[in-house]
């Protein structure tokens, strides 16, 4: 699973209403599974990759993340 990093970002970005709770659910999934061919990628790259996010959302979302 992703970390706790990971989680909490997903977490940020549902409850913000940005991304679904299917579409934090399938890039965890995504990280999980590319996982063993080397360095995962964050989250929010997944999520932009996915159309999911926009980077100024994931920006924003890394902002709150922060400041937790």
């Amino acid at each position: 699973m992703g970390t706790q990093s990971d989680l909490r970002f997903g977490a940020l970005a549902v409850k913000n209403g940005f991304a679904s709770e299917t579409d934090v659910d399938f890039a965890l999934d995504t990280q999980r599974d590319s996982a063993g061919e080397g360095t995962a990628p964050m989250l929010g790259e997944i999520l932009l990759d996915m159309g999911s996010l926009t980077p100024e959302k994931v920006n924003a979302l890394l902002v709150e993340q922060n400041g937790l």
